[in-house]
């Protein structure tokens, strides 16, 4: 797969952003904005940490979507450094499966990151709509090589994601694979030479054994998480399992890789090759860009036409536009047929506009901790 190549720097090229495609309405919002030039439209979905709001920019009738964090709970969490890892991974690096940045702002009480609407949900939230909860091969084919030059990208610009899975995946208006939640990621500013980590992170199913094994580790453990997303779309579950994390952990660390037996897959020969090199234990020994880039896996698939968005999923019905959902949106609150607090218990205005319930003003040294969060691609 020489073709791969073109796509790729070297180590010792100037790192800069590639294209990414515009928002939904075209050019990039403007600076020094703030939540009142936003119109609140409807609550998306909640995390742990955060809520999403479908908004319009007022003054040029774009939409966004607009993540918001509430400060006191991720201090309390000790995870308001995750945000500003987030911020700088997401302004840094533009590209077509990366979600894409547009403004930071703040609060007294909470962070905004306008970013990229993504109609289509999580990867996860799709799989478990499909029958036998998996994809079909050329739908797996394209959606690993969107993800695997959204990681290879990522690798070679300094960044360890270490929080691969379908859930971390949005899927766009014409069914692309999106990168998104970059707060558990290891920045190390573009130097590629030096990318080693320790930290105790990942997600249960898709975390590398480097990583349990409590050992340092490298890019290596994206590799690890994208065979079990591999494996996970193709076949409809994740390789490993348990009664207890404790059992998923101790099956990743020793176990070995087992196909299903109920559930065919024709032609999946080259597939399974490629999922049992991601696979490999020994992270030394496992399968890295360049032999992922090289595997016949991606016979077939033209690189440079999935990097352009020029492949499209064979059985996904493009979504509504953002406008067009709005508007259904809006009539169906109007109406009295939809309840704005259905999705979070709260409404858009209230994530955006509404200080948490009796809060009060946060110390001085803890709003110091959110100095220069906004920002401005």
């Amino acid at each position: 797969m020489a073709f791969f190549k073109n796509l790729f720097k070297n180590k010792d090229e100037k790192k800069g952003g590639a294209p990414a495609p515009a928002h939904e309405g075209g050019a990039p919002a403007p600076a020094k904005v703030t939540r009142d030039d936003f119109e609140d439209i409807e609550v998306l979905g909640k995390g742990s940490f955060a809520k999403v709001v479908l908004v319009r920019k007022k003054a040029t009738n774009e939409y966004y979507a607009m993540k918001v964090i509430d400060k006191k709970t991720v201090l309390e969490h000790k995870r308001h450094r995750d945000a500003f890892i987030e911020r700088d991974v997401m302004k840094r690096l533009p590209h077509p499966y990366l979600l894409r940045l547009y403004n930071t702002f703040q609060s007294e009480h909470k962070l905004f990151f306008v970013v990229d609407y993504m109609p289509g949900g999580d990867l996860d939230k799709y799989l478990n709509s499909l029958p036998n909860k998996a994809l079909d091969y050329r739908t797996t084919q394209l959606y690993a090589m969107q993800v695997f030059l959204a990681l290879r990208y990522l690798h070679e610009n300094g960044v360890i994601y270490r929080d691969l899975k379908p859930e971390n995946i949005l899927m766009s208006r014409e069914g692309h694979c999106i990168l998104a939640d970059f707060g558990l990621s290891k920045d190390f500013g573009g130097e590629v030479d030096s990318m080693v980590a320790a930290s105790f992170v990942g997600s249960p199913f898709y975390v590398a054994p480097d990583v349990l094994k409590q050992r340092p580790y490298t890019e290596a453990i994206d590799y690890w998480s994208f065979g079990v997303l591999l494996f996970r779309m193709l076949y409809g579950r994740p390789p490993f399992s348990g009664r207890t994390m404790k059992e998923v952990f101790d099956a990743i660390v020793t176990k070995e890789v087992h196909f299903p037996t109920s559930y065919i897959v024709p032609g999946d020969e080259q597939a399974r090759d490629l999922i049992l090199r991601l696979l490999t234990k020994d992270p030394l020994h496992r399968i890295n860009a360049e032999g992922v880039a090289n595997h016949p896996y991606w016979t077939g698939l033209d690189p440079q036409k999935v990097m352009a968005r020029e492949v499209l999923p064979a059985n996904w019905k493009p979504l509504p536009t953002a406008e067009e959902h709005a508007k259904t949106v809006v009539h169906a609150y109007a109406a009295g047929t939809a309840d704005p607090k259905a999705t979070a218990g709260v409404s858009a205005t209230e994530v955006t506009h509404t200080a948490p319930g009796a809060a009060a003003p946060l110390p001085a040294h803890q709003q110091a901790a959110f100095d220069k969060f906004s920002t401005a691609t």
